[in-house]
């Protein structure tokens, strides 16, 4: 992999040193309702961008439900901090490709995650079956 020479350093003792400028949380559960408000505080400030689990309860399955949960996380930011809520949405054998196409469409990096049967809150769902 070749990384940037602005990124890759070599500190005074000669070692090299990567910056990462912009982390991300790549698997952040904020959860819903008062949980969220409570699980903010710790979430904004070095980390710009996370991730968010669709494991709520009803689950987000659809890119509406998670521009939904979207708002609601940021709604629920205090203004003096800033973070981009990455969606996410949770696939079932019920997800049609139109869905995908839709998640694909958004405003980010929409994702779509898939959880293992009975490893997730939304576990009752049931399990993706792989063609």
């Amino acid at each position: 992999m070749k990384i940037a020479s602005e990124f890759l350093t070599v500190n005074d003792r000669g070692e090299r040193q990567l910056t990462v400028r912009r982390p991300d949380d790549g698997h952040a559960h904020l959860r819903d309702r008062a949980m969220l408000k409570t699980m903010l505080p710790p979430m904004t400030g070095p980390v710009p961008r996370a991730i968010v689990m669709p494991n709520l309860s009803p689950p987000a399955t659809t890119v509406w439900a998670a521009d939904e949960y979207r708002r609601r996380i940021l709604a629920a930011l205090p203004q003096v901090q800033a973070l981009t809520p990455l969606r996410t949405c949770y696939l079932t054998d019920n997800t049609s490709p139109e869905e995908i196409m839709t998640a694909a469409e958004g405003e980010d990096d929409a994702q779509v995650v898939v959880f293992r049967s009975g490893k997730a809150l939304s576990w009752s769902l049931g399990e993706v079956k792989y063609a």
